[in-house]
């Protein structure tokens, strides 16, 4: 019984992580896009965007990754045998991906007013997409669990990342074009 309580918060609270993740480097995103405003914009924009950032790292993005591997690591301490899995060997793999990138994001987040050169549109579109990728596979493993064919996985993988980079590169040359326009 107590599995399904834990496995039920672990969902509630990946989403959580999940949604923070996304709503937090899109407000790198306007973060960064006010670095380029005239003075007088930039005084109301950036410390706005930086208490939105600091709100969704203290209320949803932390809370939500902490919440998700403590239910995660009950569900491991009920059922210990899932570490034999090679399931979730890669599920925890990709994990720590996450971690480095959510990590990533804060020190993006900390840095970004002081060494803005840094950074550019297109590392944010980039950014923005890696937890979809992840995602999908963090899913795909949970759901298909040893019945997964990771030779198919990885294509589909590998193919979602080259629509996701052509959608990337196509928006920016919109862009690009109404900005000559």
């Amino acid at each position: 019984m107590y599995i399904y309580l834990f496995k039920t918060f672990h969902i509630i609270g990946f989403v959580a992580w999940f949604g923070g993740l996304f709503y937090f480097v899109r407000i790198l995103v306007y973060h960064q896009e006010a670095q380029g405003k005239s003075p007088a914009e930039r005084a109301v924009l950036l410390p706005q965007y930086q208490l939105m950032e600091q709100r969704v790292k203290k209320i949803i993005l932390n809370p939500g990754m902490i919440f998700t591997w403590i239910c995660g690591l009950a569900m491991l301490t009920l059922n210990p045998a899932y570490l034999q899995q090679t399931w979730l060997v890669v599920k925890l793999f990709v994990l720590a991906l996450l971690m480095i990138y959510h990590f990533y994001c804060i020190k993006i987040s900390n840095t970004i007013d002081t060494h803005p050169e840094k950074y550019n549109d297109l590392t944010f579109r980039i950014l923005n997409e890696i937890p979809t990728i992840l995602l999908a596979i963090i899913v795909a493993l949970a759901v298909f669990r040893n019945a997964i064919n990771y030779a198919y996985l990885s294509i589909g993988i590998i193919g979602f990342i080259s629509l996701i980079a052509w959608g990337i590169l196509a928006y920016r040359r919109r862009r690009e074009v109404e900005e000559n326009t």
